[in-house]
């Protein structure tokens, strides 16, 4: 029901449209001698969210629930929302209590979030951004898988908006929803760019939905940031209620007295004069590695870069950027800042020399990469991660012996000692070349310890796909290799990051092939070669090939 003037409401029943119709969905209705045009959801097309799905939110069994403060989310059990709720939790709650605390909402009951692996069809998608909302219900959804995540706090925001305020300019509604999002940075880039498209066009529904959804998405967000902090909350709420698919540039110069033209220009000068805090690059970024998105997570990193002018946010960005091409795959570059990290540090860390000695070794600088371990052993001759690290050093490079004696000295009983579960199952593997029934006996021994405690890690984190990885390691030692392989498998679907995927193939590749699938076995190993693998994974990988090809 809509109001038409002050005595006159109309009240329209719509039957959703066949899955069929090609969106924008119009329709006209007239009323005596006017006419009103009802815009359904003008759409793009986007394949990803065609895909077939076979779950229903509708259907009792398909969705499980956890509860959080603001909301219940439900996600599909064992696919990737499962293993990653509490990043999801943490997104949701953390945005949704800045926005709630702004405007001071008071919404009964909860919000209820969906996060399948795919889009459902019991819900109609907005296929801009594979997201959809039903503020009567409290409900919204997200997709969440490796290759598409639309998990936002978008949606929340969204749905407790229009739950609050109700219907209006969806111009003005998504842009409030967007309020704490980072749309200024991605608006600068787009004015910088001279990709800006003139706000009057995108004021009405109808062209809102036409237009590039990333650009009216970015300028909505904007342009109500700059009504808001501008000329107050209150009159933009005010503008708010009054707005509605047609009327808005009109509602919009009797709110601020000032034409559209005029707000444009202030607008404009707001987004490019508008200082940007450092720390919001770090948190951004932040948020964008929760949500698996490296690619957005290292765009940011390099804009805190770019803005650091102190020694101090210099070495955050270097870690940050450390971390982010580390993510991406690129260990070369990796390597490079945590040199910078080492250069312009006023103290010498073990951590860092160690971190110089990974990257180093992924990308076969085996030189450099023994000099920094031992720089780091020297820094902190205690330290178990250094020590692992440096064992891990001389096994790869074939150098067994070595290795055994350092892991030999590397275990401790603490709890929160790092490495004792990799200690134990590397041990294990240097003990298992030997033909010595002893030593076979001690290999078993450590292989069932090592299990045991990543067991004990995944009870605490079961989404650590480090933890599945090295269970199916240990396994493997244990000639259980159906085990090996499940565990194997757990941890590459959870995993997201090239270095560890790789490492988690060549494991596959060789447990397939200990199991005598050879077929399988290949897949896998040929996967290591071609990806972004270290390369000693890589030179592992066709070595075994080699062997299997025999």
């Amino acid at each position: 029901g809509t109001q038409i003037s002050d005595n006159i409401f109309l009240f329209l029943m719509i039957r959703r449209p066949p899955r069929s119709t090609l969106f924008p969905y119009t329709t006209l209705f007239r009323s005596n001698s006017s006419e009103y045009l009802l815009i359904i959801s003008p759409l793009s097309y986007n394949p990803n969210i065609d895909i077939y799905c076979q779950y229903d939110h509708r259907v009792k069994g398909d969705f499980s629930v956890k509860p959080t403060a603001n909301t219940e989310i439900f996600y599909v059990p064992s696919t990737l929302s499962d293993f990653y709720w509490d990043s999801i939790k943490e997104l949701m709650e953390s945005n949704y209590s800045l926005f709630k605390n702004f405007l001071n909402l008071n919404i009964p009951g909860k919000i209820y979030i969906y996060v399948p692996p795919c889009p459902i069809h019991s819900v109609i998608w907005d296929k801009r951004f594979g997201t959809s909302v039903d503020p009567t219900r409290s409900t919204a959804f997200a997709v969440y898988n490796k290759d598409f995540i639309t998990v936002d706090p978008f949606i929340i925001n969204y749905t407790a908006a229009l739950k609050t305020y109700g219907y209006s300019s969806p111009f003005l509604s998504e842009g409030l929803a967007n309020y704490f999002s980072f749309a200024i940075f991605d608006m600068k880039k787009i004015l910088k760019e001279k990709k800006n498209l003139p706000l009057k066009g995108m004021l009405e529904t109808y062209a809102y939905y036409q237009t590039d959804a990333q650009i009216t998405d970015k300028t909505s967000a904007t342009f109500v940031r700059f009504l808001i902090d501008t000329y107050s909350l209150h009159n933009f709420l005010e503008l708010y209620k009054k707005a509605d698919d047609i009327n808005l540039a009109t509602t919009l110069e009797d709110t601020y007295k000032k034409s559209v033209a005029e707000l444009e220009q202030e607008w404009l000068v707001y987004v490019d004069t508008l200082t940007i805090p450092i720390q919001a690059y770090a948190a951004f970024a932040s948020s964008s590695e929760m949500m698996l998105r490296y690619g957005l997570m290292h765009t940011y990193n390099l804009a805190y870069l770019e803005h650091a002018q102190t020694r101090v946010d210099s070495l955050h960005a270097f870690s940050s950027l450390k971390r982010s091409t580390f993510f991406n795959g690129n260990y070369y570059q990796a390597a490079e800042y945590q040199q910078k990290i080492i250069d312009i540090s006023p103290v010498q860390k073990a951590v860092d020399w160690m971190a110089l000695g990974s990257y180093s070794l992924m990308v076969g600088a085996n030189d450099k990469a023994l000099s920094s371990y031992k720089k780091a052993l020297a820094i902190d001759s205690s330290n178990n991660n250094v020590k692992f690290n440096l064992a891990m050093y001389y096994h790869i490079n074939d150098n067994s012996q070595k290795a055994k004696k350092i892991l030999l000295t590397n275990f401790n009983t603490t709890k929160s000692a790092g490495t004792q579960g990799e200690t134990r199952i590397l041990l294990a593997d240097i003990f298992a070349a030997s033909k010595k029934k002893s030593d076979q006996e001690t290999a078993g021994k450590y292989y069932q310890e090592g299990v045991n405690h990543f067991k004990r890690q995944i009870q605490a984190n079961s989404s650590s796909p480090s933890a599945y990885m090295w269970i199916g390691r240990a396994y493997l030692g244990l000639f259980e290799y159906d085990k090996a392989i499940n565990n194997l498998l757990i941890a590459q679907f959870i995993e997201s990051r090239p270095f560890y995927l790789g490492m988690i193939d060549l494991w596959l590749g060789k447990a397939y092939a200990a199991a005598g699938d050879n077929k399988l076995a290949e897949k896998y190993l040929i996967s290591v070669i071609s990806s972004a693998s270290a390369v000693y994974h890589q030179k592992e990988a066709k070595k075994i090939l080699e062997q299997l090809k025999k």
